[in-house]
């Protein structure tokens, strides 16, 4: 009977030790990163399996909305993300570069917006294997309407560069 009543004793001790731990690791977040308001520019990184080798790291937005749990929603020029971010998850920009009027309503995955933001094709690069003109529908470059780059055949004629 004694043993039954050091148990739960145990675990009432250690139920509240790790609510305690909770809250302190909560304060040294909160100290570390301060709340952010709404329409403030932030920074979010991209994961590298979601973007290109050339493409960039980071996607601007703006924050949208706040949540109750202190996770904010967040636009970008191509639509508001789906997922919700953390405090920890997003960089505060010192100037305004991204109004919430000028984010669409339409909800878009991360990847998506590092593709459409990407500066090439978004993941991977794209490159044909011509050996001359890239003026044809054969021509990779050529039906996606891009220009051919060094990659494609360096000191060969093209008229697609």
């Amino acid at each position: 009977m004694f043993k039954k009543y050091k148990v739960q004793d145990n675990r009432q001790s250690a139920k509240k030790n790790l609510q305690h731990q909770a809250e302190k690791m909560l304060k040294s977040s909160e100290k570390k990163f301060a709340p952010v308001p709404i329409g403030t520019s932030v920074r979010i990184a991209v994961p590298e399996v979601d973007r290109g080798r050339g493409d960039a790291r980071n996607i601007i937005g703006v924050v949208f909305a706040k949540t109750d749990d202190e996770l904010y929603q967040i636009g970008t020029k191509n639509g508001i993300l789906k997922q919700l971010y953390s405090r920890s998850q997003i960089n505060v920009c010192p100037r305004a570069l991204l109004d919430a009027e000028d984010v669409p309503s339409t909800e878009i995955a991360l990847r998506s917006v590092a593709n459409l933001q990407s500066t090439g094709t978004g993941q991977g690069f794209k490159k044909c294997h011509c050996k001359k003109n890239c003026t044809k529908a054969r021509c990779l470059c050529y039906k996606n309407k891009l220009l051919c780059t060094s990659k494609c055949h360096s000191d060969l004629p093209c008229k697609n560069k």
